[in-house]
C-alpha cells in the first residue's frame, strides 16, 4: 500500500500534465522512476516501437517537461560504437553507427 500511495500523486500529476500539454511520457516517466529510485540520470531509447510519438518528439516532449518543472540537466546522444580495421592506417578504427538514444542527466 506504501508504494500506491507514494506514486499515485505521481500517476496524476503526470496524466494532467500529458492531457494538458498533449504530449508522450515516454521519457518523462523514465525521469519520475528515476528519481523514485534516488538516480541523477535517464535514458530515452531510440527503438522502434508501436507507441505513436516518436523517438525525437520523446526527447522534446522529456526537455519540456523537466524545464518546466525547473530541473537543470544535461543530455548526451549514445551511440552503436562498431569498429573496421583501416589497411592504411594499418589499425582498427571506431565509428559511431546507430543512436541507442539520449542519456539526460540531472544537475544540483
Amino acid at each position: 500500500m506504501e508504494a500506491y500511495d507514494r506514486t499515485m500523486p505521481i500517476i496524476n500529476e503526470l496524466m494532467s500534465y500529458a492531457k494538458e500539454n498533449k504530449v508522450s511520457l515516454v521519457g518523462i516517466i523514465n525521469y519520475q522512476v528515476a528519481k523514485v529510485q534516488g538516480k541523477k540520470e535517464f535514458f530515452v531509447y531510440n527503438t522502434d516501437s508501436n507507441l505513436p510519438t516518436n523517438y525525437n518528439e520523446a526527447i522534446d516532449n522529456t526537455r519540456n517537461y523537466l524545464n518546466s518543472q525547473g530541473i537543470k540537466f544535461k543530455e548526451e546522444k549514445k551511440y552503436e560504437v562498431g569498429t573496421y580495421y583501416c589497411a592504411d592506417c594499418k589499425k582498427d578504427v571506431q565509428y559511431n553507427s546507430k543512436e541507442l538514444g539520449t542519456e539526460f542527466k540531472i544537475q544540483d
